[in-house]
């Protein structure tokens, strides 16, 4: 009897496993885990500072697979400004089952520092931000042989007159040949081939940045933020090329920028790219690590650096892209 009746809560026990089992099985079947979709109209978009936000959203739309439309989700978290008349403008849209999708879109922004976006922060900077000053040409004055052929030609008809008075013209024909050996000497050309190469050898990102540590934010310059800029895009790029095959990338819209007093600022709006040769965008974007940020405020002048990784689901790490932000 008590056999029967532990052989029966065993079989209820096994029952009720299955059932739960299942359950959980076709709640997780019908978890919606897909984002809506962000879709834009043709063409190029103009807008300027201070004018009415609606011309940014016509004609934009976002439909979920379960929701249908879901337009009146959208926003608009940011506008970044990039270079001459450009900007990037970041979209958010999100379903019942507060799936987020992004999405970014170039529009031709039109400053106006009289006026203010409500809700939109627009992080200013210098157009050409992230472009490396040229470099003069090295001074070839240093290392140029004077033209010495009239001096030559004075030695070679002296040799001649002393040649006529009996004497010897060998001294005149070793200065021709001194002079010869002299412009083209080795070593000369060796110590400018070198200073040019050092001319040309880009900055350590780390030595730019120590440069300026001690600088106070109201004292930076254009040409001071195309410094910096300059010195991280380089790092990034050449962490970038660097990475084993099959890792994940990451890239920034810009790599130094000026940040207002009392501006807002969603760092995640300046990634230009990621990438992953397995996973999904939707997934490693979820993945993405910024350092740094911790401490960041835009209540009163300060300088910031972050840095922004991503690891994908294998535990690639990829390149480590920095951004410089100048609160002023």
């Amino acid at each position: 009897m008590k056999n029967n009746v532990r052989g029966s809560i065993i079989i209820l026990e096994a029952l009720a496993i299955i059932i739960i089992s299942a359950l959980i099985l076709r709640i997780k079947a019908n978890k919606d885990v897909v984002p809506p979709v962000i879709s834009f109209p043709e063409g190029v978009v103009s807008y300027t500072q201070g004018d009415d936000q609606e011309v940014l959203f016509s004609g934009v739309t976002a439909v979920d697979d379960r929701d249908g439309d879901v337009t009146d989700s959208v926003i608009i978290s940011s506008i970044t400004v990039t270079e001459g008349a450009e900007a990037i403008a970041v979209y958010y849209a999100k379903d019942t089952s507060n799936n987020v999708a992004m999405a970014v879109r170039s529009v031709r922004f039109t400053p106006n520092d009289a006026a203010g976006i409500s809700g939109i922060p627009v992080n200013t900077e210098p157009a050409d931000i992230e472009v490396m000053p040229e470099k003069e040409a090295p001074d070839q004055s240093l290392t140029a042989i004077p033209d010495d052929s009239a001096s030559q030609a004075s030695a070679a008809d002296t040799g001649n007159e002393n040649s006529a008075d009996g004497d010897s013209a060998d001294g005149s024909s070793d200065s021709a040949i001194s002079a010869e050996d002299v412009t083209d000497s080795p070593a000369d050309a060796s110590d400018t081939e070198s200073a040019e190469t050092q001319e040309i050898q880009p900055e350590s990102a780390d030595s730019v940045l120590a440069s300026y540590e001690s600088l106070d934010p109201d004292s930076f310059t254009g040409e001071d933020m195309e410094r910096i800029g300059a010195a991280l895009r380089s790092e990034t790029e050449a962490a970038r090329d660097s990475l084993p095959e099959g890792s994940p990338t990451i890239g920034l819209m810009v790599h130094a920028i000026y940040q207002d007093i009392g501006s807002r600022l969603n760092p995640l709006d300046l990634i230009s790219s990621i990438d992953d040769a397995e996973d999904s965008i939707e997934y490693i974007f979820g993945q993405i690590h910024v350092e740094g940020n911790a401490g960041f405020t835009t209540d009163h002048p300060g300088k910031y650096v972050f840095r922004y990784y991503v690891i994908d689901s294998d535990g690639n790490m990829s390149n480590v892209a920095r951004l410089y932000i100048l609160v002023r």
